[in-house]
């Protein structure tokens, strides 16, 4: 093994999340090859991933939100929704508007604002027919953005908002080797990369009430 990756799902279980037998070791990424990337991927990229293909089956030239889209399995999300060949319309604080352009999104809208959920329905022409919210902070605006009948992929795990106009389906990021290999040429194309280096470090920082597990409290980034 030459790398191990962390996500803020381990910083929720080091808090007292576990609920199983002891001892638990936190941990769920190892790579053994190109092992930064694929130290990353495991989880931070299946996740999105298997939501995109397997629950919104995405296609090229179609358009997508993904809420909360700077940080962690969210800017995979946008990459390889781009990969993919949709058109990414994303949320994010306004700090983070640059960084989640270069990943790839075309519009990218300020979820700090309260009117933000109004401001996606203007820019996909009345409301998104698939959406990918992975923050619980931004399930409630997700839902509001959706046109009626439109679904919602989320790997968050806390209660979802009681709309009967939208369908809610939950994933994760189920083990695969062979999504793993058909990521592999994104990554060599360029299409996809790793958090890029001074971010991951806030991975298991005290506050992460933002994160996709849906911890309340905080705002996404």
């Amino acid at each position: 093994m030459l790398a191990a990756g962390v996500g803020p799902w381990d910083a929720e279980l080091r808090r007292g999340g576990w609920s199983g037998p002891l001892p638990y070791i936190p941990g769920g990424d190892f790579a053994g090859l190109t092992a930064v990337e694929a130290a990353a991927v495991p989880i931070d990229g299946l996740t999105p991933e298997r939501g995109l293909a397997d629950i919104l089956h995405v296609a090229a030239g179609d358009q997508i939100l993904i809420t909360a889209a700077a940080v962690g399995l969210r800017h995979f999300a946008v990459q390889i929704a781009r990969t993919l060949g949709t058109v990414v319309v994303a949320t994010a604080s306004p700090r983070h508007h640059v960084f989640v352009h270069r990943l790839g999104a075309a519009v990218v809208v300020d979820h700090t604002d309260p009117g933000w959920p109004d401001q996606i329905r203007k820019v996909t022409d009345g409301g998104a027919w698939q959406v990918l919210a992975c923050a619980g902070p931004t399930l409630d605006g997700a839902a509001r953005t959706a046109r009626s009948g439109a679904t919602i992929a989320t790997p968050v795990h806390p209660s979802l908002p009681d709309t009967g106009q939208v369908g809610w389906q939950r994933h994760d990021g189920v083990p695969s080797g062979s999504r793993l290999i058909r990521m592999e040429p994104w990554f060599d194309d360029g299409g996809l990369s790793s958090c890029p280096a001074g971010t991951t470090g806030r991975t298991h920082r005290p506050r992460i009430g933002w994160w996709s597990v849906g911890i309340p409290g905080g705002s996404p980034p």
